[in-house]
């Protein structure tokens, strides 16, 4: 898979249709961890639906403080805030389905946006050719 072109805020808010996810969005080329950055933007007061993205991360981070490995140009690696989580739910029972269901909305922008049929790694990688 050869490496794509760099992204552009212009790229990802023109296809953008969402009420509140990403319309903060803060695009990095490389950070040490999209999380890490998430959270200090979220204990500075971030709205509900923030979004970093980077092309790369340094200290990315996986289940169980695994190492990430993030290199450039090939993957979007992404955090989202989320403030509230609504009425009927408990806060795990709610956090158990957001890894899955993010990541089958992304296969399904993609698979609309760009024609590339992706299929799923639990919980939430999404695999081009098994890549």
């Amino acid at each position: 898979m050869t490496p794509s072109a760099p992204l552009t805020l212009d790229d990802i808010r023109s296809t953008l249709a969402t009420k509140t996810l990403g319309h903060r969005l803060y695009l990095h080329h490389e950070l040490s961890s999209t999380n890490s950055e998430a959270l200090s933007l979220a204990q500075a007061g971030a709205a509900h639906g923030t979004v970093v993205v980077a092309e790369s991360q340094s200290s990315g981070r996986g289940r169980h403080a695994r190492a990430w490995f993030s290199p450039p140009g090939t993957n979007v690696y992404c955090s989202i805030i989320v403030r509230g989580i609504g009425q009927g739910f408990s806060l795990s029972e709610w956090l158990s389905w957001v890894p899955l269901t993010s990541a089958l909305a992304v296969a399904e922008a993609v698979q609309c946006v760009a024609a590339l049929p992706l299929s799923l790694k639990w919980p939430n990688d999404l695999l081009l050719q098994e890549r």
